[in-house]
């Protein structure tokens, strides 16, 4: 597909190309342009989708070796691990291969945001996490010729326009779990998940335990968790499923308020697993999810794809990251 160049938004306007590149550059009321043509323009150019390239301009960041990591917002206490394992994971291969990483948060118009990357900075590529309201920004970059790969940290790899789409298979992990772990006496089992979407490691719970109580913490930190976790423990329940390492450590810290046995009485599970977080140091049973290998995958795929002589319009890599089960002292092993 074909970049949209000014003379595309001129003939759409019915203007000049001089005009274009005045407006799209800003300097319509410096030149006097009266507001309807420079509104015309704008809106020419977003229909046939130009967005001038920072190439073409004197700005501060011109690199061909760029490549923008578009992270749409998440909850505050989501943001930071899920980031950050994300970003470190896609800047060590990106170093490692000439590259550098631009971290930009993703607010409510994604396209907006998109568009002023565009204009400011020359992109060698970009990383885009999957979420609603990203498809416009993904069709833009696509019409700038930006080569793009999709992640989605709590699905699997969805089909987008693009060189790779790359998913998580949260589901395969909490089966391994329940696998891996004694369930034969399980009676009252729970969920204990945070606010927004919990992606797909709750249906792979309750397609085991359908009867499970479903409880939503006020935030995914442990402090946000007390009160749902405690709750849970005084109603008797023997297994908790929890939505991440940090509501694990609430519940696992109401077991030992309760006199309870923790393991024996309550067994407990998270999900996340990160280095150095909770699970590792406290021995709490987790799955693995592996947010960092993720970026490193979609950095490695943009990086190959566009090195290599293959047509920008081939069908993109698609790959799914396993999550694994690691039991710890928190649970007890299957009979």
């Amino acid at each position: 597909m074909a970049r949209a160049t000014r003379a595309d938004v001129a003939r759409a306007a019915g203007v000049s190309v001089a005009t274009v590149s005045h407006v799209m550059n800003g300097r319509d009321k410096e030149l006097g342009f009266l507001p309807a043509t420079a509104q015309r323009v704008r809106e020419a150019a977003a229909a046939v989708g130009y967005v001038p390239r920072a190439s073409a301009r004197s700005f501060r960041y011109q690199s061909s070796k760029v490549i923008a990591l578009f992270f749409p917002d998440l909850p505050a206490s989501l943001r930071l691990p899920v980031f950050n394992e994300v970003l470190t994971g896609a800047i060590g291969v990106a170093r490692a291969q000439g590259h550098f990483i631009l971290p930009v948060p993703v607010g409510e118009d994604p396209r907006a945001t998109v568009e002023e990357t565009l204009r400011e900075i020359e992109l060698a590529g970009a990383v885009c996490r999957s979420a609603p309201g990203m498809e416009k920004a993904g069709t833009l970059l696509h019409q700038a010729e930006v080569p793009v790969a999709w992640i989605s940290t709590g699905r699997q790899a969805l089909p987008a326009p693009g060189c790779a789409t790359l998913g998580i298979n949260e589901a395969s992990g909490v089966r391994q779990m329940l696998e891996a772990i004694d369930t034969s006496q399980v009676r009252n089992p729970a969920v204990l998940i945070g606010p927004g979407e919990a992606g797909d490691r709750l249906p792979a719970f309750l397609e085991r335990f359908p009867q499970a109580q479903v409880l939503t913490a006020p935030g995914w930190l442990s402090e946000d968790a007390r009160e749902a976790a405690a709750a849970l423990v005084s109603d008797g329940v023997d297994l908790v499923f929890a939505g991440n390492d940090q509501l694990a450590l609430a519940c696992c810290e109401a077991v030992a308020a309760h006199d309870l046995a923790l393991a024996d009485d309550v067994q407990v599970f998270g999900f996340g697993d990160i280095d150095s977080g909770p699970a590792q140091l406290m021995g709490i049973s987790s799955i693995h999810w592996p947010v960092g290998e993720l970026g490193r995958r979609a950095v490695h795929a943009l990086i190959t794809g566009t090195s290599s002589d293959a047509a920008t319009d081939a069908e993109p890599q698609e790959i799914a990251l396993e999550t694994v089960a690691h039991p710890r002292s928190s649970t007890r092993p299957a009979r």
